[in-house]
């Protein structure tokens, strides 16, 4: 396979980067640059393009370790409510998706486990009544949110997901912690919310979000990786000790080659796993795999990369005014929501995320 950026998938490169190297980059920025639009289709003012572009977004934001909704707005919510939503939902939203006036966000993690693929979180009737019921940790962006994409396990099994506004009766937002710090993640506790038949999405989509979410996080991932790895190699040739560049030493530019294999093995498992899902329909291909191995090979040599670059930075890396700190933070949050490496290993030996 070739994974030679495409020209539209350079273009978009260069645009997001452009933005998020600006000073004032945030939301309304990428929105008026028409990157909100990435993923949206052309009926409802979007570029209709997909996950391998929405990707390379990605990966642009993790170099820089930016805290923007790209990850829950564009490449889990807005996949699953295009191929899932009916019209009313999908127009009531994406729209405002381009503009940069709708947020999205999801809450796919549960206390102890990671993207269950059973939710302990339930949908049930009560007489004429649907009620949402459950407690879902790690939710992100939910002070800007309109709507969180919550999977339930309906009463007759399998997992469904209901587009719920965090602002409805019965919804309580507790504060969480992140290794980014307090007030980044919230725990959201869901007390009987009464919801309607016209907040679920119908079909498979819960196994929409979560293969989204999985190929989403490696791909950010990968860029967090990318941008400590330039770091440290930026540190370690400036850098000065006895004489000698750090970079001259042999024992640092050995840590280093492990630091840029662990990347580009990041980097292309998670691009292997995007190409598939993006390719899934096309050409009858299982992306669950390639999803699993994907998500392992990110819980296993990311941090690992990390501590590296630590390690050559000193007492700079741990600066709160150096952004190598970010990184390192937001690699063992990415490495929390995918389940860690025993969770993302029984999923590669169970042979693929979807029967892990």
């Amino acid at each position: 396979m070739d994974f030679t950026p495409t020209e539209t998938q350079a273009a978009v490169r260069d645009v997001v980067s452009d933005v998020l190297d600006r000073d004032t980059a945030g939301w309304k920025a990428l929105a008026d640059a028409n990157l909100l639009g990435v993923a949206v289709p052309q009926e409802y003012g979007g570029e209709g393009l997909g996950l391998l572009e929405v990707g390379t977004m990605l990966h642009e934001a993790g170099r820089r370790a930016a805290s923007l909704p790209l990850l829950e707005t564009l490449a889990c919510a807005v996949p699953t409510l295009t191929r899932w939503g009916d019209e009313g939902q999908r127009r009531h939203v994406l729209h405002r998706v381009v503009t940069g006036d709708c947020v999205l966000t999801v809450a796919l993690n549960e206390p102890g486990t990671a993207m269950p693929l059973e939710p302990r979180t339930t949908l049930r009737r009560d007489g004429d009544r649907l009620l949402l019921a459950g407690r879902k940790v790690g939710v992100s962006h939910l002070e800007t949110a309109e709507l969180v994409l919550v999977p339930a396990t309906g009463e007759t099994g399998g997992a469904v997901v209901v587009l719920l506004d965090p602002a409805r009766s019965g919804v309580a937002v507790l504060p969480g912690d992140a290794s980014r710090g307090e007030g980044v993640e919230a725990t959201l506790v869901l007390d009987d919310v009464e919801v309607t038949e016209a907040d679920v999405l119908g079909g498979d989509a819960a196994v929409t979000l979560r293969r989204h979410s999985v190929a989403g996080l490696c791909l950010f991932g990968d860029g967090v990786v990318a941008g400590a790895r330039d770091l440290t190699a930026d540190h370690v040739k400036e850098r000065r000790q006895f004489g000698r560049a750090l970079a001259e030493f042999q024992a640092v530019s050995a840590q280093m080659a492990d630091v840029y294999i662990a990347s580009r093995t990041i980097g292309l498992a998670a691009t292997s796993a995007a190409w598939r899902l993006a390719a899934a329909e096309d050409l009858g291909l299982d992306p669950d795999d390639d999803l699993a191995v994907a998500a392992y090979w990110f819980t296993a040599e990311g941090p690992k990369a990390l501590h590296t670059c630590h390690h050559l930075h000193g007492g700079m890396g741990v600066d709160v005014t150096y952004p190598l700190h970010a990184h390192f933070s937001w690699v063992k949050d990415i490495s929390r929501s995918l389940g860690g490496t025993h969770q993302t290993l029984d999923a590669v030996a169970a042979g693929g995320l979807g029967r892990s």
